[in-house]
């Protein structure tokens, strides 16, 4: 088999060739300009960390971190984009030559060749996502395995479906049958985070009826769909963000193992600094206090405002898992803290091993994880009615966070 190449593209700035030599085995070769650049913007943290002047990383497929920026494997946006393609079976490499110019963050993966006047005009005619332009077809690339589209505002037609595009860019996730009022749910977790000073989007509940473009053949649910405004996309332009599994180098399906909120804590300390590290506790503190038994690693981002420095990324998928216990059967952390995945075993305790990794004073860091768990606390308490009627949730939901936080030691004085 010929050997085929994708270009990489990192904003305007070309960082290296993707090479695929036989069916299942591929190798990223960093360029040579990119990595002479004085102030060279950040591709990955695994690459750095790699000693990116070792220049070829090979792997039997499309190397992991690349691999991160696509729908998962079984997920609802990848059969959708496989039966636009006449039910073919799309390994990744194919999947980036299909949907590269559309990817999470900042990068691109093209055709060889492109150019420069290519990357935000008319494709040319040999692109391979040329056809993709007529309605209902998808070309943009989200992670994960949600029903979720890549969408714009338009102001007489609602959110569009057509990529995402400035400062009108936005993430729509469509109502759940197997789990009633999930959108609602988000949404007023959401609310709460925001209310209790954690950093997020803009957010909204828009009906399913203002949604234009969607595939026909895909069955959307009746209801209001989630809405929330992309943080890698600005009127000014693209912005680069990276999630910690690639940021660690996991496997796609290894989001929920291998690590530890600890090791994550550190990391935000080293990479971001101690605003977001301070941040990243508040953040961790609501998950348990709202039951959020999905923050695992690619459900936390940084963000590359300029390029080079890292950030912690707004806040997203923010939901209480514990309303769907039944459902679900998950009462449980999505990663280890302290050793245990258990929300019942959160305590001020809990933290100390926290403080070691980060190297802080542990006394300290208890009474900043207490303070957090203050503010969390007493924002539901105080306003828990306001964005539970706006997201038009009943009393149920109320209960099932009350219920959950009851059992918390952390959230409750004895603690």
């Amino acid at each position: 088999m010929n050997a085929e190449a994708l270009e990489v593209r990192l904003g305007d700035v070309r960082v290296g060739t993707l090479i695929r030599q036989q069916r299942y085995h591929c190798s990223f070769q960093l360029d040579p300009d990119y990595l002479a650049l004085a102030h060279r913007p950040i591709l990955g943290q695994e690459f750095e960390d790699r000693n990116p002047h070792r220049a070829r990383i090979s792997e039997d497929s499309v190397p992991t971190w690349f691999s991160h920026l696509l729908p998962e494997q079984g997920g609802f946006l990848r059969d959708v984009v496989a039966r636009q393609m006449g039910g073919e079976q799309l390994d990744d490499f194919n999947l980036l030559r299909q949907m590269g110019r559309d990817l999470p963050g900042a990068v691109r993966v093209l055709p060889m060749g492109w150019a420069e006047h290519d990357l935000e005009g008319a494709e040319p005619e040999h692109a391979p996502v040329a056809a993709n332009r007529r309605d209902g077809a998808i070309s943009f690339a989200l992670a994960g395995i949600q029903a979720k589209w890549s969408m714009s505002r338009d102001k007489d037609r609602g959110l569009v479906l057509q990529g995402a595009r400035g400062e009108s860019a936005w993430l729509v996730k469509t109502p759940d049958a197997v789990y009633p009022h999930a959108c609602e749910n988000e949404f007023a977790t959401m609310r709460w985070a925001e209310a209790c000073g954690i950093t997020t989007p803009p957010i909204d509940l828009i009906d399913t009826a203002d949604l234009h473009g969607l595939p026909a053949n895909v069955p959307i649910h009746a209801g209001r769909a989630f809405a929330i405004e992309r943080f890698d996309r600005t009127q000014h332009g693209r912005v680069h963000q990276e999630d910690f599994a690639q940021v660690l180098g996991r496997p796609v399906q290894g989001k929920y193992e291998g690590t530890s909120y600890e090791v994550l804590a550190a990391l935000v300390l080293r990479l971001c600094g101690e605003e977001d590290f301070d941040e990243f506790l508040l953040r961790l503190v609501f998950c348990v206090a709202c039951g959020n038994a999905d923050a695992h690693l690619k459900n936390w981002s940084l963000r590359y405002g300029d390029g080079i420095q890292a950030r912690l990324s707004p806040a997203y998928d923010l939901l209480s898992i514990v309303a769907y216990a039944d459902a679900l059967g998950r009462q449980e952390l999505a990663l280890p803290l302290n050793g245990s995945r258990a929300f019942a075993a959160v305590s001020a305790r809990s933290w100390r091993k926290v403080a070691r990794l980060a190297e802080m004073d542990e006394a300290d860091l208890v009474r900043r994880v207490g303070s957090a768990a203050s503010t969390v606390r007493d924002t539901w308490h105080r306003i828990r009615d306001e964005f539970v009627r706006e997201a038009g949730l009943g009393s149920d939901f109320t209960k099932a966070v009350e219920q959950h936080m009851a059992r918390v030691p952390l959230l409750n004085s004895s603690s």
